[in-house]
């Protein structure tokens, strides 16, 4: 799930340097996602 959110980032970022706001954004929410699912995971692996 990090690899993906770092990928979004970067997708993010090439978007945003392409002034396209709506798919800078979607990539945003897409790496927040992965953030909150890895998060999740790894707090529910750790005892």
């Amino acid at each position: 799930m990090r690899e993906l959110r770092d990928q979004a980032n970067q997708e993010a970022e090439k978007a945003w340097k392409k002034r396209k706001g709506p798919m800078a954004a979607y990539w945003r929410a897409v790496a927040t996602y992965a953030r909150h699912v890895a998060h999740a995971l790894s707090v529910k692996a750790s005892p």
